[in-house]
């Protein structure tokens, strides 16, 4: 059955983004305040913060997801979104947004969604590339948060792919050697 869907995605017309952060517990409780939806909500402003100003009327599906993702902490992400590009940028986004909150089993999109960051989590728990190889192709880009400048982190994309070098530092301990 996976491997069905895997190859229905990738031959279907999508492009994957996805922001990565690496689960620090002492940086979870001090910035995050120890909840999973405070890391939610910043990976969504994060995620967001290059993409609102793209389009006139923009529709974000979320997952609903019990006591974690809820619709006005998501609009707070996006506002924070907004706000952080402007910052940058000195431009406003004029565009509509509308936010809705889905099962992923009653909306296809979300579960493309799922699959796509599912290949996306076994490179970076893993290091297996297979998933994400196969889709590699709809991969525009992962922001990963936790590797290269700081802050910034380090944008993987076709001109600059993801790749198991990534993780040579990871592969030979806290020391680096």
């Amino acid at each position: 059955m996976q491997e069905r869907v895997f190859r229905v995605l990738r031959n279907t017309e999508f492009k994957g983004f996805a922001v990565v952060i690496e689960k620090k517990l002492d940086e979870f409780i001090s910035r995050f305040k120890g909840k999973k939806g405070n890391l939610y909500s910043y990976m969504v402003e994060r995620l967001f913060e290059n993409r609102l100003h793209e389009h006139e009327e923009i529709h974000i599906y979320f997952s609903k997801v019990r006591n974690v993702i809820h619709e006005r902490s998501m609009w707070e992400a996006i506002e924070r979104a907004k706000a952080r590009f402007m910052a940058r940028w000195k431009r406003e986004n004029h565009g509509s947004i509308r936010i809705f909150m889905q099962n992923p089993s009653q909306l296809a999109g979300l579960q493309a969604v799922d699959y796509f960051l599912w290949a996306v989590h076994r490179v970076y728990n893993n290091k297996e590339f297979r998933y994400y190889n196969y889709l590699q192709d709809r991969v525009s880009l992962i922001h990963d948060l936790s590797w290269g400048k700081e802050y910034y982190g380090t944008y993987f994309s076709k001109r600059n792919p993801l790749t198991r070098e990534r993780f040579a530092d990871d592969e030979k301990g806290p020391s680096g050697g």
